[in-house]
């Protein structure tokens, strides 16, 4: 009967079996296998998905309403599955005459992921900046969502950094 080893699972015959040009043909794949992943995993380690998105206008963002921010900077496909570190902010570039309170979160496929949350009191506009890890599925959509407390409308600027950390087969 086959037997298997403990990390790969590689299929091998037991001691005293017959063995099959099956069984090795069987083997040789599982190998041929595992090397291409080996592969893909120094390709990745040499080449990682990495990137940078600013530089775009700002969006108008009303007092009080969690908005998704719709500039290209704001938004993400993940290009493979994989674990990936997530750095956004959102940088006010006008004041309103209030502001109390103010949030950027982080959404993956709609579900919140992580935010950072900042008190002004004293009425300043600082940039939220959330960062942290996430695990996705190639096609998943990552998204910026800007939310604050005080009067008007305010402008935000967002951007976005993508690195890889590994990739999931």
């Amino acid at each position: 009967m086959p037997a298997s080893t403990p990390i790969y699972g590689f299929t091998y015959p037991c001691q005293g079996e017959t063995i099959s040009p099956a069984a090795f043909s069987t083997l040789a794949n599982q190998i041929d296998v595992k090397l291409a992943e080996v592969e893909a995993d120094r390709f990745l380690a040499l080449n990682r998905y990495n990137s940078d998105l600013s530089g775009f206008p700002s969006e108008v963002v009303p007092n009080g309403v969690d908005t998704t921010l719709t500039s290209p900077a704001s938004t993400y496909t993940l290009p493979m599955a994989g674990v990936y570190i997530f750095d956004v902010t959102a940088d006010p570039t006008s004041t309103p005459a209030t502001v109390n309170m103010l949030q950027a979160s982080v959404y993956q496929n709609g579900v919140f992921r992580f935010a950072m949350t900042k008190n002004t009191e004293g009425n300043s506009a600082v940039d939220s900046t959330p960062s942290g890890p996430i695990v996705g599925a190639a096609g998943d959509v990552i998204t910026t969502r800007f939310f604050y407390s005080g009067s008007g409308t305010m402008n935000v600027r967002s951007t976005m950094s993508v690195k890889m950390l590994v990739r999931i087969a």
